[in-house]
């Protein structure tokens, strides 16, 4: 007998969906043994490549806020992933504990959505004040994420080297 499952999606896609259907930290070497006996291939199109280009355009440390809002984000709704301010200026970047300050975030998000106008795509972060309260949540957008995880696997070694050479933990693993 024989069964033909078919998944689309990145790497880290189908990850996260074979991690609900297995421990999460054998999900990873499940795909690597099904990647290497054949028995799945990985897309590597793009999702969305007027995104992709835009992303191109961005300065490592405006992508490295994107970072820490997907792997770091205190929450997610339909707008997508996010973190309030006061959160991401406590956020350690390296281990003596230097932070972004408020001004430097706001600064990196406005720049983000000038390269995005500029590229005629969606907006890469957003600042969105919750009805009701003053309180600004910075978002790494919904419709994003798929391709900013794709541009992270894709230029993942370049990104920690810049890293490196700044001093930075990558967000997630930051011990």
């Amino acid at each position: 007998m024989r069964i033909k499952i078919v998944l689309e999606g990145t790497e880290k896609q189908i990850q996260n969906f074979i991690a609900n259907v297995v421990p999460a930290d054998s999900a990873k070497e499940l795909i690597s043994k099904f990647i290497d006996h054949g028995l799945l291939e990985v897309s590597t199109e793009v999702d969305n490549p007027v995104l992709f280009d835009a992303l191109e355009a961005l300065s490592w440390s405006t992508f490295h806020l994107g970072v820490i809002l997907m792997n770091k984000a205190s929450g997610e709704n339909e707008k997508g992933v996010y973190m309030t301010i006061s959160e991401l200026t406590n956020y350690k970047l390296n281990e003596d504990g230097d932070t972004l300050s408020e001004r430097e975030i706001r600064s990196r998000v406005a720049g983000a959505r000038k390269v995005s106008e500029r590229h005629g795509a969606t907006d890469i972060m957003r600042i969105k004040t919750t009805k009701g309260t003053e309180e600004k949540r910075y978002y790494l957008s919904a419709d994003v994420i798929p391709t900013f995880q794709q541009y992270l696997d894709k230029h993942r070694k370049a990104y920690e080297e810049w890293l490196e050479d700044e001093g930075y933990f990558f967000p997630g693993r930051e011990h």
